[in-house]
């Protein structure tokens, strides 16, 4: 459970690190954050929210965008919700995780079963 006010709390689904990118699904949204720039800690600010449900198995951020898995479908959305790019293979997917590379280029390492 994660809490922002001591009257709410939020069921967290999954959570995504990459470099300086933070991404935690909820039930009804996806939230982005970025270092607040203070310096000192882990301090946090809001960076993006997308205000919908994303149905998937595994869930990656990137400099510029979220990668979600369902099953053998690889979808690229931008931080605004777009699909920017879809593949699809001949197998399950069982892992996903970004290797590296410039920001808006990073590569994917993607296992199968």
């Amino acid at each position: 459970m994660l809490r922002s006010n001591p009257y709410i709390l939020f069921q967290v689904c999954r959570i995504a690190v990459y470099r300086n990118r933070l991404a935690v699904q909820l039930p009804e949204r996806v939230i982005i954050y970025e270092p607040s720039g203070a310096g000192d800690g882990m301090h946090y600010r809001i960076r993006d929210k997308l205000n919908q449900t994303l149905n998937c198995n595994l869930l990656v951020v990137t400099s510029n965008h979220l990668v979600l898995c369902l099953e053998r479908r690889l979808q690229s959305l931008s931080f605004v919700g777009i699909i920017e790019r879809e593949w699809i293979l001949d197998g399950l997917i069982t892992y996903i995780k970004v290797v590296g590379g410039p920001a808006g280029q990073e590569c994917l390492i993607a296992g199968k079963f």
